[in-house]
C-alpha cells in the first residue's frame, strides 16, 4: 500500500489528546496481537488492538485518533485514488460513548467522559468496543480500546465541619489520637497523599498510617499544662497529589482535660495572732485562705491541723475548720507561744497538701489585746469584693473591733496599712473600710489589706487582721485585633469551600464574660466568606475565581460578651491568587493564508493570535507548530504568532499545506490550545506545456487519397504542470495558410481542409505550437510530416 502524502499526512490533528491539556499530551497505544495483512485480500484475518488514551473530561468531539490510519487501512487503488473503507461502531458495551466518521475513520468522543461515574473505585478505566471496517464484499471486525485517564478533578473532603479531641494534660509526648480522614473520589496519585495541621507551633503534629492511608492520628509533640491552656484550635488539611495539588480542610478543636498537677497555696507564708490566755472556747482567732489553680475536686480545698505537731497540746487547745480555715479556740490557753502547723489538702484522687505556721501568742488576762471582726459585704466569701468602676468613699468591708479591758488598757485605735482602702469611724468600736484610690483591674486585680488595732495599755496590745480585696472586673476595655485593625491576605483561586484564609486574632484586657471574643462578618458584598460560630477562622464560602474578581475586601467584628458588649472592627483584604486554570485560546479555530511558490524563506504570509484570561507567566504565551510524525511543516510560527516560510515551495509538488499552530501558556503546569493553519500555494508559470500527443519530437503521417474535407487526421494534445491560466494551452499550425490542413486552437483537431485528391499527392512539412495563457507564456513545438497518396 502506498504511504501518505505529505499533505495528507500534515492535515491530520493530533489525536488523542484534550483540547485543553493541563499536563503532557498522552500518546496512542498500539498492540498488534497477529499479522495484519492487506485490506484488499477478503482472505486476510484482522484481529489486532488498537488503543488509546485520552484525559477524563475531554470536550465533546474531541479528535482520539484515525483508526485506519493508525491500523494502515488506507491506501491507493491501481488507479491511484483512496480506497474506499466505510467504518462504524459495532453494538455493545461503550460504544455509545464514542462516534466514528464512516469515510474517514476519525474517531471521537460523544459525550464528555466522567472516570469517576464510569469506572468507580477502580484503579484503572478501559473501556473496549467493536469497530467494524468494510471495503466492497470484505468486511472485518477490530478491537478498540479507550484507557480513560484520570484528572484530579475532585477535592479532599471530610464527612463532618468540625471535630473535637480530648487530651489529659498528664498525657505523655508522642501519644497518638485517631482523627477523621477525608475522602477523593480521585484514584491514585491524584487521592489523598498527606495531611497537615495549622498553626504548626510545634504543640501538635498529624501522622497517617501509610501516607494518606485510613488511619490518621493526632500527635502530642510538647507537654501540656491545662493552667497556662486549655484549649487549641487547629486546622486539620488533607491534600492530594494531583497537579495542581488540591486540598480539603477540617476544623479541629483540642480540649486539654485537668488532672491533679498543683498543691494549694497559703497567701501567707505564715501567720501570727495575740491572744488572752481567758479566750473562751468556740472563739475564731484567725481565718486561713488557700487557693488551687486545678478545677473541680482538684481544686477543692479543706483545711486541717498536721498531724505532724511540734507541741502535742495543740490538738487539746485548737481546732480548725475543715470548709472556711477557721482557726478557733477549745478553751482558755496557756499563757506563751504557740505554733500550730495547719495544712491545706485539695480534692484530687491523690491529693496534695502545703503547711503553714500560725504563731499564737497567748498573754496573760490583765489586759487583752483588741479584737478584730471583719464583715464583708459579700456574704458567705472568704474575701471583699469590689468593682473597678466603684467611686471613691465605696464600702467594702465593716471592721468591728473590741477590747474587754478597762482604762488606757480598753482603748483602742486603729489603722490601715494600705493605700488604697482607708478606714473611717461609724461608731466608737465600728469602722467602715472604704475605696480610697481609684481603681483599675488591669493594673492590678488583688490587693491585700491590712487592718492593726492597738490599745493604749502598758505595755501597749496589739492586733493585725488582713484580709484580701478581689477586684471585679466591668467591661471598660473593647478588643482590639493583634493587627491594628488592617489585614492583607491571599488564597489561590479555585479553591475548596471552607477552607481557610486566615486566622482572625484579637484580645481583650477584661476577664470572664467580658473578654470572651466572638468574631462575625460586618459586611461581605458579594457573600464569599463567613466565620464559623465560635472560630475566629475566616473561611471561604464559595470557589473564587481570580478571572471573576482578583479582590476583596471584608470588615470583621469581634464583640465582648460583657453588659453592653463592646465591638471593634478590622478590614481584611483578601488578594485572589492567580492559578493556571485558563488555556490560552485561539481567536480562529480556523486560519487560511496564502504564498506564492518559490518565494524565499523568511516570507510572512499571516498571523495567528491567541489569548489567555490568566495573568503573569500563567497568561504569558509562545506559538509553535505541532509535529506530524517524521514530516516538517515549511513554516515556522514567531513569538508574536507571526507565520513565516521556511524554504521555497513547489506548488506542482504541494498545492496545499495544513498543519496545527500550538499556543501554550508558560505557567508552572503549562495549558495548550490548537488551531489549524491552511496554507494555499498560489501558482507560478514556470512549466512550459509537454505534448502527449505526438509524442516522439517529430511524427509523421501518411493519408491515402480520397480524404473528404473536414476529416480529424490527427488530435493534438499538450499538458501544463502549472493551474489556472497559466495551464490553459492553444494551438496553431506553421505555416498556417495551408489551403490543405486546419488545426483546431483550443481543441487541437487537425482536419482537411477541403478534399484531397490525386492531385494533392506530395509530402507537406508542418510545426505544431501549443502555447499557455500565462504572463509570460511558455511554448512548445512539435515537426510533423504528412504523405499524402
Amino acid at each position: 500500500m502506498k504511504g501518505f502524502t505529505w499533505q495528507e499526512f500534515a492535515s491530520l490533528p493530533s489525536s488523542g489528546v484534550p483540547e485543553r491539556c493541563s499536563r503532557s499530551c498522552i500518546p496512542k497505544v498500539f498492540t498488534f496481537c497477529v499479522l495484519l495483512l492487506s485490506l484488499f485480500m477478503p482472505s486476510a484475518v484482522i484481529c489486532q488492538d488498537l488503543t488509546y488514551s485520552i484525559w477524563e473530561n475531554a470536550p465533546i468531539g474531541l479528535i482520539i485518533g484515525n483508526i485506519g490510519q493508525d491500523l494502515n487501512l488506507t491506501g491507493n487503488d491501481a488507479t491511484g485514488s483512496l480506497a474506499s473503507v466505510q467504518y462504524s461502531i459495532g453494538a455493545g458495551q461503550n460504544g455509545e460513548y464514542f462516534r466514528i466518521d464512516t469515510a474517514s475513520g476519525v474517531l471521537y468522543t460523544n459525550s464528555s467522559l466522567d472516570r469517576e461515574q464510569i469506572c468507580p473505585n477502580q484503579a484503572t478505566c478501559k473501556l473496549e468496543f467493536q469497530v467494524i471496517t468494510s471495503s466492497g464484499a470484505s468486511t472485518r471486525t477490530v478491537t478498540i480500546a479507550v484507557m480513560l485517564l484520570d484528572v484530579n478533578d475532585h477535592y479532599p473532603h471530610f464527612s463532618q465541619a468540625q471535630f473535637t479531641v480530648r487530651i489529659s494534660e498528664s498525657a505523655n509526648v508522642g501519644t497518638k489520637y485517631a482523627l477523621p480522614t477525608a475522602i477523593d473520589d480521585d484514584m491514585g496519585a491524584n487521592s489523598v497523599q498527606s495531611y497537615s495541621i495549622r498553626p504548626s507551633d510545634g504543640s501538635f503534629s498529624v501522622e497517617a498510617a501509610h501516607g494518606g492511608g485510613s488511619d490518621l492520628f493526632l500527635v502530642l509533640l510538647q507537654p501540656l499544662d491545662r493552667e497556662a491552656r486549655n484549649q487549641y484550635y487547629l486546622v486539620l488539611t488533607a491534600h492530594d497529589g494531583g497537579v495542581p495539588p488540591r486540598e480539603g480542610s477540617l476544623n479541629l478543636t483540642v480540649i486539654v482535660d485537668d488532672v491533679n498537677d498543683n498543691m494549694p497555696f497559703f497567701r501567707q507564708l505564715s501567720y501570727s495572732v495575740h491572744v488572752r490566755e481567758n479566750t473562751t472556747s468556740g472563739q475564731v482567732i484567725l481565718i486561713l485562705t488557700a487557693n488551687d489553680p486545678d478545677l473541680g475536686v482538684n481544686g477543692h480545698v479543706q483545711y486541717r491541723l498536721s498531724a505532724n505537731q511540734a507541741d502535742a497540746s495543740i490538738f487539746q487547745n485548737f481546732q480548725v475548720d475543715e470548709h472556711t480555715g477557721a482557726v478557733t479556740t477549745l478553751g482558755p490557753l496557756p499563757v506563751g507561744r504557740h505554733t500550730l502547723l495547719v495544712e491545706a489538702v485539695d480534692g484530687g484522687v491523690h491529693p496534695f497538701a502545703s503547711q503553714v505556721d500560725v504563731e499564737v501568742t497567748v498573754t496573760g488576762a490583765a489586759n487583752t489585746p483588741p479584737v478584730i471582726s471583719v464583715t464583708f459585704l459579700n456574704s458567705g466569701d472568704p474575701w471583699a469584693l469590689v468593682s473597678e468602676a466603684a467611686p471613691l468613699g465605696t464600702v467594702v468591708a465593716v471592721m468591728t473591733v473590741s477590747d474587754s479591758d478597762a482604762g488606757p488598757d480598753g482603748t483602742v485605735q486603729c489603722i490601715s496599712q494600705s493605700d488604697t482602702f482607708a478606714i473611717q469611724k461609724l461608731t466608737v468600736n465600728v469602722y467602715k473600710v472604704v475605696l480610697a484610690r481609684q481603681l483599675d483591674r488591669e493594673t492590678k486585680a488583688e490587693f491585700r489589706v491590712t487592718l492593726v488595732c492597738q490599745d493604749m495599755g502598758t505595755p501597749s496590745l496589739n492586733t493585725t487582721q488582713g484580709f484580701d480585696v478581689l477586684v471585679q472586673d466591668v467591661n471598660d476595655n473593647a478588643p482590639v485585633f493583634i493587627n491594628g485593625g488592617n489585614m492583607t491576605v491571599s488564597i489561590q483561586e479555585n479553591n475548596n469551600i471552607n477552607d481557610l484564609i486566615a486566622l482572625i486574632e484579637a484580645s481583650d484586657a477584661d476577664t470572664g464574660q467580658n473578654a470572651a471574643l466572638q468574631f462575625s462578618l460586618l459586611d461581605d458584598p458579594l457573600d464569599s466568606f463567613h466565620i464559623a460560630q465560635g472560630f475566629n477562622a475566616l473561611l471561604c464560602s464559595k470557589v473564587l475565581d481570580r478571572e471573576s474578581t482578583d479582590s476583596y475586601v471584608v470588615r470583621v467584628l469581634v464583640s465582648d460578651q460583657g453588659l453592653p458588649s463592646l465591638s471593634a472592627t478590622a478590614t481584611v483584604t483578601i488578594s485572589v491568587l492567580d492559578v493556571n486554570d485558563n488555556a490560552p485560546q485561539f481567536l480562529q479555530d480556523n486560519y487560511t493564508f496564502s504564498i506564492m511558490e518559490h518565494s524565499p524563506s523568511g516570507v510572512l504570509i499571516g498571523n495567528v493570535s491567541a489569548t489567555d484570561a490568566d495573568i503573569g507567566a500563567n497568561g504569558a504565551l509562545d506559538f509553535s507548530i505541532a509535529p506530524s510524525g517524521n514530516v516538517q511543516a515549511p513554516f515556522q510560527i514567531q513569538a508574536d504568532g507571526s507565520v513565516l516560510s521556511t524554504g521555497p515551495l513547489d506548488r506542482e509538488k504541494v498545492s496545499r499545506v495544513r498543519f496545527m499552530a500550538v499556543v501554550k501558556d508558560r505557567g508552572q503546569f503549562p495549558r495548550m490550545s490548537m488551531a489549524q493553519v491552511q496554507v494555499d500555494i498560489l501558482d507560478l508559470n514556470d512549466n512550459r506545456p509537454v505534448f502527449v500527443s505526438p509524442g516522439s519530437n517529430s511524427a509523421s503521417l501518411t493519408l491515402a487519397v480520397p480524404v473528404p474535407a473536414s476529416t480529424v487526421v490527427l488530435q493534438v494534445k499538450a499538458t501544463d504542470a502549472d493551474a489556472g491560466q497559466n495551464a490553459e494551452i492553444q494551438y496553431s499550425l506553421t505555416p498556417g495558410n495551408s489551403s490543405m490542413f486546419l488545426l483546431d486552437p483550443l481543441q487541437g483537431g487537425l482536419r482537411t481542409a477541403r478534399e484531397l485528391t490525386t492531385l494533392d499527392v506530395g509530402v507537406y512539412n508542418f510545426t505544431l505550437t501549443a502555447t499557455d495563457s500565462g504572463i509570460p507564456y511558455w511554448t512548445a513545438q512539435r515537426d510533423i510530416s504528412i504523405t499524402v497518396e
